[in-house]
C-alpha cells in the first residue's frame, strides 16, 4: 500500500503539507515510491511523553541533556577518535557537497555523521576523513495522534522520547545540514526502477534527503533552537508530484544507512542537547 493511500485512508485526519519546487526527474519520482511503499510498514507502539521542563535563559530546557559537539577545523586533527566515548564530533570548515539522488558509492563522506541507533555514543569522531563519523543515537518516533502506520505529522510531530536543541558558538560562522538516508532500490530483471542497468539490489540504491534543511549562522548572544524535527526526521515527496507528502522518523525500516550531512560555512562550532521528556 503507498504512502499516499495510507494518508488518505485516515478518516477525519488533516495533513498539512510543504510545497517544495525542484526538476523532477523520472529517477527521482521511481526513487520517492519505493519509500512510500515501505514506510507505512513501520508501526511503533506510541506512549505520549508529558511535555518537557521549561525553557532556560539561553533557550533550552532544563534537565538531564547528553551534549554533543561537532566543531569545524580548517586543519583537521590527525586522530580518527575511534571509540573514543567523547562528547565531539570534528569536521571540516567550508565544506559542502548535495548527496541527494546520487548511488551510495559515488558520495563523498567527509562530513558525513553516521547515524546508528542506540544509547548516545560518539563512536568515530572524525568526520574528517574518507568514512566520515559514526554517532549513536536512541530512536524517537513521532506521531501527530491521528496518523497511522508510524507516519508523522508533516508539520508537527509529537516526538514520544526526547527533543534536540542546537546553538552556534565560538566563531562566526555557519551551517547547512540534512538529514539522508539510503533508499534501498530493486534490480529486476537486470534493470533499476529509473532504467540503469543492474546486477544485484544495492546497485540501484540511491541517496534521498530530506526538503527541510537546518541552516544556522552564528550572531552574538545566539540562543539554542528546537531542531528536533530537522535532525530526527526526513520531509520527502513519496510519490513525484512535486509536493511533500511524508514525514519519516528517524531508523524507519522504510529508509537504511540514516546520516547528517554536515555543510560548513567558515568555521562554526555546534552545540547540541538532546533532552529527554520526563517520565
Amino acid at each position: 500500500m503507498s504512502l499516499r493511500t495510507i494518508l488518505k485512508g485516515i478518516a477525519g485526519a488533516t495533513v498539512l503539507l510543504l510545497v517544495v519546487q525542484f526538476d523532477p526527474a523520472a529517477e527521482a519520482a521511481a526513487k520517492r515510491k519505493r519509500v512510500g511503499k515501505r514506510a507505512g510498514k513501520h508501526a511503533p507502539s506510541m506512549t505520549v511523553k508529558a511535555a518537557a521542563a521549561q525553557t532556560t535563559g539561553n533557550g533550552a530546557k532544563s534537565g538531564y541533556r547528553y551534549t554533543l559537539n561537532v566543531i569545524a577545523f580548517e586543519n583537521c586533527p590527525d586522530n580518527p577518535f575511534v571509540d573514543s566515548r567523547r562528547h565531539m564530533i570534528a569536521v571540516k570548515a567550508n565544506y559542502g557537497d548535495e548527496p541527494e539522488g546520487k548511488k551510495p558509492a559515488d558520495i563523498s563522506r567527509i562530513n558525513d555523521i553516521l547515524l546508528r541507533e542506540g544509547d548516545y555514543w560518539v563512536e568515530d569522531g572524525n568526520a574528517c576523513d574518507a568514512d566520515g563519523a559514526t554517532f549513536h543515537l536512541p530512536a524517537n518516533p513521532c506521531d501527530d495522534g491521528d496518523a497511522e502506520d508510524g507516519v508523522c505529522s508533516s508539520d508537527n510531530p509529537t516526538f514520544q522520547e526526547y527533543e534536540v536543541f542546537l546553538r552556534l558558538v565560538g566563531p562566526h560562522g555557519g551551517i547547512n545540514v540534512t538529514t539522508c538516508a539510503t533508499d534501498p532500490g530493486v534490480c529486476v530483471d537486470g534493470f533499476c526502477d529509473d532504467g540503469s542497468a543492474c546486477v544485484e539490489d544495492s546497485d540501484c540504491d540511491v541517496i534521498a534527503c530530506s526538503s527541510e534543511d537546518l541552516i544556522e549562522v552564528r550572531t552574538k548572544g545566539k540562543k539554542f533552537e528546537d531542531v528536533t524535527k530537522k535532525l530526527l526526521t526526513l520531509v520527502l515527496d513519496t510519490d513525484g508530484d512535486n509536493f511533500v507528502d511524508s514525514r519519516i522518523e528517524l531508523f524507519n525500516p522504510a529508509l537504511e544507512d540514516f546520516f547528517w550531512n554536515w555543510n560548513t560555512n567558515g568555521k562554526p562550532h555546534a552545540q547540541l542537547f538532546f533532552i529527554p521528556f520526563p517520565d
